[in-house]
């Protein structure tokens, strides 16, 4: 029987594998690499990531203990990661695509050195090359002897296509790329890892949840297939940019601050997100040794929402969400209130104030959700509030003047005798 190719050119490959994501998400997924690799190799305290961005090249050098032969000869380089490939636990490599999806996407040639405690190697593919060798998709691999002073992979990418060189070297997108690192890795970055872009810092970006004796946290945790799910909300500082979901996937954040209905917002019930509620702060976290049950989409970039242990997720973060939105509109009644002059203070604007910020991978577990009482607002009256601020040495004279002690009573008495003698 006749039969007809249905194998895809390595151009049409190519640019499928590299078409859907962003260079942001392709730099990002190289740092993932490292930091999986840290992971695999003691952790990550010590160990540093450098990242070089040019407009005549690309490179990530790391300290984090490199690539083994045997992974690199029969897993590591596939486009996609083999049934048979060993398991790499809590690893945020997923897919098997991040570092050859990023190289191609960024010029036509690169060089991969790989310092490992067993062996070492070097790769250099001539994209051009390998792309006119029409059935060998293999790269070769150089083994080498060299005792390294650190064990670490390093990756270089030249001859740029021209949009990703004027990219490298734009300002805003080094900025961009720093601050994109520091949200999807800024619990690596505070359990000791160090990652530089331009010999640049990258700051780690903290949640933080307000706790004291008056006001706490909700926190929930269950167990799905071997997923362990962790939920934590709160209240954080007003900050309407800064409220809402964070979502985690293997300690890699994929969603910062959501506001949608992909994380409960607008629906059953629910509010959609507005500025009264910019003080919700809300963290889940979902953590297994296989990545392929979590969560997340192909890029890392947002919450795969079919999946169905998120979907069991998301019925309790809408619970612990009731409750912290309950408090909150609670506390716009409090502060009208106040406005009008019905009650004195917020008791729930003073608990929030009090509060100290915690980072919220810190706070502990705990069962009961402590919170100030709701007041109960006196009935509507005719009467209305005045406020208006005086020089405190002309307000001190009056009140001698009056024999009063408070603003209070010199406020009544100088109303009322303008009411007196002047209507």
């Amino acid at each position: 029987m006749a039969t007809v190719s249905a194998e895809p050119t390595k151009e049409f490959f190519i640019s499928m594998l590299t078409r859907d994501i962003s260079l942001l998400s392709a730099l990002v997924d190289l740092v993932d690499n490292s930091v999986d690799a840290a992971m695999q190799n003691d952790g990550v305290v010590g160990k540093k990531v450098e990242i070089t961005l040019d407009r005549q090249f690309f490179e990530i050098k790391d300290s984090c203990g490199g690539i083994p032969k045997d992974a690199a000869e029969n897993y590591a380089f596939k486009f996609g990661r083999p049934t048979d490939a060993p398991q790499t636990p809590h690893s945020v490599g997923r897919f098997g695509v991040g570092m050859k999806r990023a190289i191609f996407k960024l010029g036509r040639s690169f060089q991969i050195e790989s310092r490992h405690e067993d062996s070492s190697f070097n790769i250099n593919v001539d994209v051009n090359d390998w792309l006119a060798s029409l059935s060998d998709w293999n790269f070769e691999l150089e083994e080498v002897d060299d005792v390294a002073e650190q064990y670490g992979t390093s990756i270089r990418v030249d001859d740029l296509y021209q949009s990703i060189g004027e990219k490298l070297e734009d300002r805003v997108f080094i900025n961009n790329l720093k601050s994109m690192i520091g949200k999807a890795h800024h619990k690596a970055l505070l359990d000791g890892l160090s990652i530089q872009v331009n010999e640049e810092v990258v700051e780690s970006r903290v949640v933080e949840i307000k706790h004291s004796e008056d006001l706490t946290y909700i926190t929930d945790e269950l167990s799905i297939d071997g997923v362990t799910i962790s939920i934590k909300a709160g209240v954080g500082e007003r900050d309407r940019h800064k409220g809402g979901w964070y979502v985690y996937c293997n300690d890699r954040m994929i969603e910062e601050a959501s506001q949608s209905v992909m994380t409960g917002w607008g629906v059953d019930g629910i509010r959609s997100y507005h500025t009264d509620f910019a003080f919700f702060r809300g963290v889940i976290e979902f953590n297994c040794d296989d990545g392929a049950k979590l969560p997340w989409n192909t890029t890392k970039t947002g919450i795969d929402t079919d999946n169905p242990i998120y979907r069991t997720a998301l019925v309790r973060m809408k619970i612990a969400m009731r409750k912290i939105l309950s408090l909150l509109t609670e506390r716009i009644k409090e502060e009208t209130a106040v406005n009008e002059g019905k009650i004195e203070e917020s008791y729930i604007n003073k608990a929030i104030n009090e509060a100290s910020l915690k980072s919220a991978f810190t706070l502990p577990l705990q069962t009961d959700f402590v919170r100030p009482n709701f007041q109960q607002l006196p009935k509507t009256t005719n009467e209305r509030r005045i406020s208006y601020s005086v020089k405190e040495s002309d307000l001190n004279r009056v009140k001698e003047s009056l024999g009063v002690t408070t603003n209070k009573e010199a406020g009544l008495y100088t109303f009322d005798y303008y009411l007196e003698n002047e209507l």
